[in-house]
């Protein structure tokens, strides 16, 4: 029994390669994405930063100004006092 030759001219390449689409971004948008993302946080841990100090000041104003009014008596007696 006579072996069997490849056909005259060789066979056909073989595709061994699989030519699947890219899923996904490119890595620069990824990183283009977290970055926005992170500076938006920083700007929100910002604001709030600034929140906490207007309301710490308004504070203590309204601590003052309660202070005030008995501090100011205590001066006008001692000053008609004398």
């Amino acid at each position: 029994m006579p072996q069997d030759m490849p056909p005259t001219g060789g066979y056909e390449p073989v595709q061994y390669k699989r030519n699947l689409p890219a899923r996904g971004f490119r890595p620069a948008t990824y990183l283009l994405m977290v970055g926005a993302i992170c500076t938006y946080g920083f700007w929100r841990v910002g604001q709030g930063i600034r929140e906490q100090k207007y309301a710490n000041q308004f504070r203590t104003q309204k601590k003052r100004a309660w202070k005030t009014p008995a501090s100011l008596e205590k001066r006008e007696e001692t000053t008609i006092q004398s």
